[in-house]
């Protein structure tokens, strides 16, 4: 992984929160709606990224470039 972002859907009704490793909690970094996060210097994460909703289904699209 060169690059990565990551975007949380304008459309969600909620935040959604993200973890660099395994089982994202409530607690780990909160993506609002319409808001991104990217990577594009220095070290870049490569491991796992999880994702959960703090209610109801929300959408979040991860991109990278390799």
């Amino acid at each position: 992984r060169n690059w990565f972002v990551l975007w949380a859907s304008p459309a969600n009704t909620d935040d959604v929160y993200v973890k660099f490793g395994a089982t994202a909690t409530t607690s780990d970094a909160r993506l609002g709606a319409g808001a991104g996060n990217s990577n594009v210097t220095g070290r870049i994460y490569t491991g796992q990224i999880d994702a959960i909703p703090a209610s109801g289904t929300q959408a979040v699209c991860t991109i990278e470039l390799n």
